[in-house]
């Protein structure tokens, strides 16, 4: 029971090094791309802005 438990941690233990690794490299491609991301999150709040207004205008 003991080892089963200890072999689990040891694979969750890897599985999390392994995540935070990849965030960590993820982090130079999401600086590279933040100015697209800001440009497209701007386009949308746009829309939707014109989608409420429209809705309200038929309302």
């Amino acid at each position: 029971m003991q080892q089963k438990f200890s072999i689990k941690t040891a694979a969750l233990t890897q599985m999390f090094n392994y995540t935070i690794i990849t965030l960590y490299k993820l982090q130079f491609f999401i600086c590279l791309a933040s100015p697209f991301v800001n440009t497209t999150m701007a386009i949308t709040e746009e829309i939707t802005a014109n989608t409420n207004a429209t809705l309200i205008n038929l309302n």
